[in-house]
């Protein structure tokens, strides 16, 4: 005999993702929890993105994208003591580049 097992999958579309591009006006730029994707212009000068806790908020996430294609970096940095897989500060050069930072609930790490 041969069993077959079925499964329903259920999809959900969310198109609600709130995105925001800053650039140098903006820096230091500190997210909060109404923005999701931070698209980051660094065409007049580099950019400092500060992450919130991390601390208990586990699976809260971030997209933070460069943009242009200059020199200049986006510097994004944990809070106080927290890290980004286990550094103080992760730095995005290239344009179009980006990290998804999700919390474990102690730290940040990028996936």
């Amino acid at each position: 005999m041969v069993y077959l097992a079925t499964a329903t999958v259920v999809t959900e579309t969310n198109y609600n993702h709130p995105t925001i591009t800053i650039d140098n006006t903006d820096t230091p730029y500190t997210v909060d929890d109404t923005i999701e994707v931070i698209l980051c212009d660094c065409t007049s000068s580099a950019i400092h993105v500060d992450l919130p806790t991390a601390a208990g908020r586990q699976g809260a996430y971030y997209n933070i994208k460069k943009i242009d294609s200059t020199a200049n970096a986006v510097t994004i940095d944990g809070l106080d003591a927290e890290t980004i897989d286990g550094a103080a500060t992760q730095l995005i050069y290239g344009q179009y580049d980006s990290y998804t930072l999700v919390s474990d609930g102690t730290n940040w790490v990028i996936v």
